[in-house]
């Protein structure tokens, strides 16, 4: 059930989202760049940024700045929502992902 409703969620915010669809796709350094893969899809208005750790660390702290990450994000899986100022820290768990939209 967990996974099922994983993937629906994936599903979901690409067939609502142009980014994920039709956006360009830019990588994003970390600072942690080893373990932890950034990117940002963008299209027209609309902004995704993921985030994933690839390591078995227990937790990765990493610094993003980027002049796209500017304004209300909403976490695709929290749903809570965050004010982004270029500038971002995020703290993943051991295989950990984030997603936030715009």
């Amino acid at each position: 059930p967990a996974l099922h409703s994983f993937y629906k969620t994936l599903l979901n915010a690409r067939k609502d989202c142009n980014a994920l669809r039709y956006g360009a796709t830019e990588i994003l350094a970390t600072g942690d760049d080893d373990r932890v893969l950034t990117f940002t899809r963008q299209h027209e208005t609309r902004t995704v940024l993921v985030l994933l750790n690839f390591s078995a660390s227990e937790k990765v702290k990493v610094t993003v700045e980027h002049d796209s990450l500017h304004g209300l994000f909403e976490g695709l899986f929290s749903g809570l929502s965050y004010a982004f100022e270029n500038k971002v820290t995020f703290e993943l768990d051991a295989w950990g992902w984030l997603v936030y939209m715009k």
